[in-house]
């Protein structure tokens, strides 16, 4: 038989089409080799339809090798979808091996869902996890699920089995929702800590306010989890009433549950909230100050005064005063800015970094850079010039260009740094031209800031521009100017370099032997060369390394 059944393999292709599927189907019911049988299922799968439904059933029902029922069901399934579900459901209570039980109730499952609810329900209970598995995530995607569910649902979450926790959570509130809310309460009483746990869940997600005095009970519970759970779904059910327990929680002993008890008031948004949670900014551990942030944040988004947060910043607890600047910038109100302003010039480097971010922070929430941040650019604080300058490099607002070209001249060097890194960021034309005028200012430091930033914009205008501080009488501006000027693909005039190689400020000197190497300039090769004498060891080298970068072999033409 064997051998014939090998055969029919070998000529299947061959055969007409009717007989070969009667071939086939006489192989998967009667062969007893069960790879065989497992083949001719492979090739029935094949074809577009075949016929005999009865003689699949019996092969199923004679069947003993796992991996060839689950091919028979797919049979049944493709060419006899409705009867074919219904005689597998049958099939399920009497299965041993639980890998067959778990595709009847996967494969049953995405070919008849609309039918199989109660069929779902019913594998809940199967004594196989992977089993019980399929069957929730299937049920999840019916549309009505039955009371009869939950029992099953609940026997389930005493094993937490994170894979499908939320899948029931969201089930059991589901049948929640259509009327069975009190049922659901009965069992915060449940001897099973696993399922106490999971009942606040389920209780916010219902999203009926039955549950808060439930909710409000369960505060009081000896399990951490369970105080936590229900803080958290107090505030998705915007449990305004609960208020007050909820403050309560706030010195709870865990600190898991105050971190989600302030972020449930700042979801609810109550004022009563409001000082104690303005306690907590002076609070040692930081999870606790970033969350109470973020929930008075909410809080006063809708507030008209923020004369309270003000009042922190003249308290003299640091933690609560950078709380309080974070606060400003994340309620993101322009009124604010006057405040964060003078606190750019505070004593504390942390507080002066977060008014820097909340004031850039406000100005891109309101989309608008407001007046009082510009004038601060005339500040008497050094400091409050730097970082505000600094704000208006995250910030580009064309209005400053003036303004800050005024700080090119500033008494103190980190204010001209600050203002020449920004206005490098705006319109390079725009800023060239100005930059320009300044190349012959009297004032020295105008003129330093005004090379500096023409080298920073680095277009070919502003660069070369660079060539009359050549002359300049202060050195820095000389050398600068070289280094700048080196930086030009085209040069078409190294005179100018060339004529300071006998500067008498070694400095000048090498500085225009490396701007000579860094341009390429042959031409520059005879008096490098003449230099190499030079009384300053430094010159020299840079010298040597010029020549190397123009021509390596110049040592071939002395």
């Amino acid at each position: 038989m064997s051998q014939d059944e090998e055969k029919v393999f070998d000529t299947i292709n061959d055969m007409d089409l009717k007989e070969a599927k009667n071939a086939l189907l006489t192989i998967l019911t009667s062969s007893n080799n069960w790879q065989h049988r497992n083949k001719a299922a492979d090739f029935l799968l094949k074809y577009k339809r075949i016929e005999g439904i009865d003689k699949l059933k019996n092969a199923y029902t004679k069947e003993n090798h796992p991996q060839t029922k689950i091919k028979i069901m797919e049979l049944l399934l493709k060419y006899f979808k409705n009867d074919g579900a219904i005689f597998l459901k049958t099939r399920y209570d009497s299965e041993i091996d639980w890998k067959v039980r778990k595709s009847i109730i996967e494969l049953v499952g995405k070919s008849d869902l609309k039918d199989s609810t109660d069929f779902l329900i019913q594998a809940l209970e199967d004594k196989d996890l992977e089993s019980k598995k399929t069957a929730t995530i299937l049920l999840s995607k019916t549309s009505n699920i039955p009371n009869s569910a939950l029992e099953p649902l609940f026997e389930q979450l005493k094993i937490r089995d994170l894979e499908v926790y939320n899948i029931i959570i969201n089930l059991i509130s589901k049948i929640g929702k259509q009327g069975n809310q009190q049922e659901i309460i009965e069992y915060a009483k449940d001897e099973n800590l696993n399922i106490r746990k999971a009942i606040p869940e389920i209780l916010g997600k219902m999203n009926n306010d039955a549950a808060i005095p439930a909710l409000i009970e369960m505060l009081k519970d000896d399990n951490f989890i369970i105080r936590k759970n229900s803080v958290k779904a107090l505030g998705n059910l915007n449990a305004s009433e609960s208020i007050e327990n909820m403050i309560e929680m706030l010195q709870d002993p865990h600190i898991e549950v105050r971190e989600n008890t302030i972020k449930a008031l700042g979801k609810i948004g109550s004022d009563i909230a409001i000082k104690p949670l303005i306690e907590l900014l002076k609070e040692e551990e930081s999870v606790i100050r970033k969350n109470t942030v973020k929930a008075l944040a909410k809080i006063f988004k809708t507030q008209k005064s923020l004369k309270m947060i003000y009042d922190i910043l003249k308290k003299r607890d640091i933690l609560a005063r950078r709380g309080a600047v974070k606060l400003l910038g994340l309620i993101g109100n322009p009124e604010a800015n006057k405040k964060l302003i003078r606190l750019l010039n505070s004593n504390d480097t942390k507080i002066r970094r977060l008014a820097f971010n909340a004031i850039i922070r406000i100005a891109r929430e309101n989309k608008v850079v407001d007046e009082s941040i510009i004038i601060a650019l005339n500040a008497k604080e050094w400091q409050i010039r730097k970082n505000v300058a600094r704000i208006f490099n995250k910030i580009e607002d064309e209005r400053t260009i003036e303004p800050l070209f005024h700080l090119l001249g500033d008494s103190k060097s980190a204010v001209r740094r600050a203002a020449t890194e920004t206005l490098s960021k705006f319109n390079p034309l725009k800023v060239t031209e100005i930059a320009k005028q300044f190349l012959t200012d009297d004032d020295w430091r105008l003129r330093r800031s005004a090379v500096r930033l023409l080298i920073k914009i680095g277009t070919d205008d502003a660069l070369n521009s660079l060539v009359s501080c050549l002359n300049d009488d202060d050195v820095y501006i000389k050398s600068w100017a070289i280094k700048g000027l080196s930086k030009l693909k085209n040069v078409s005039n190294v005179e100018p370099f060339i004529d300071l190689l006998k500067a008498e400020d070694p400095k000048l000197r090498m500085s225009a032997a490396k701007a000579l190497g860094e341009i390429g300039a042959k031409q520059a090769i005879k008096s490098l060369t003449e230099h190499l004498g030079d009384d300053n060891w430094e010159v020299r080298k840079e010298i040597e390394n010029a020549l190397t970068r123009i021509d390596p072999n110049w040592m071939q033409n002395l």
